[in-house]
């Protein structure tokens, strides 16, 4: 094969859990690379294969390692919104906070994609809201989520208040710590306004320079 893909890739792709547990049980590498440093467990990701996930995991695959592009297997339950895949993962302790090439973590891309289940789910076991993205603007990812979920799904209480009450006690200094990245001024009035900060001024960095929108 072109990409290097062993019989492990080849069944985990395709699902085909019983062909796994006899490679395994035969002792095949867990952890082969291909081309693009896809592992057997990163490709069961991405094909949402559970029951492939589960006997890798059990048998000692390394949740930790990173394709070509730096996502791990938990980036890729994040971009395929495979909550149970996640949960999976972090029960045999993958990285919640690993960065990948562009320094996006799980937490951002299931942001990126809206998906209210898998950030909720991922800050509650301990994505740091205050990891700093790709923009170079060291972004709030806690506002920033709240801009790209609540912007897109139309102020949707029940995200609004799902993720404040996580990040609840977080520090107001980072609250504060608004970095516009979407233009969405009226959205981003009500957050400040209504969620994050009712009772206090608030300011924006507005790519680089600050401006009240108060």
């Amino acid at each position: 094969h072109k990409l290097r893909k062993t019989l492990l890739h080849v069944a985990c792709a395709g699902g085909h859990s019983d062909v796994v547990s006899f490679l395994v049980e035969n002792q095949a590498e867990l952890d082969p690379i291909d081309d693009e440093h896809q592992t057997p467990l990163i490709m069961a990701v991405q094909h949402m294969r559970e029951e492939c996930v589960l006997i890798l995991l059990k048998n000692g695959a390394n949740p930790w390692l990173k394709d070509i592009n730096g996502d791990t297997a938990l980036h890729h339950a994040a971009l395929v919104s495979e909550l149970p895949l996640a949960r999976h993962l972090l029960d045999y302790n993958a990285a919640v906070d690993t960065p990948n090439k562009t320094g996006c973590t799980p937490l951002m891309v299931a942001v990126d994609k809206n998906d209210q289940e898998m950030a909720t789910f991922l800050l509650e076991c301990g994505a740091d809201v205050n990891a700093k993205g790709r923009t170079g603007l060291q972004v709030d990812l806690f506002s920033v989520s709240l801009l790209i979920i609540v912007g897109n799904r139309a102020y949707h209480g029940d995200v609004m208040s799902k993720l404040n009450d996580v990040v609840g006690t977080m520090n107001l200094e980072y609250r504060r710590g608004l970095s516009l990245l979407f233009g969405e001024m009226p959205v981003l009035k009500v957050i400040v306004d209504d969620v994050i900060l009712p009772s206090a001024h608030a300011e924006v960095c507005w790519l680089g320079s600050n401006k009240s929108i108060t």
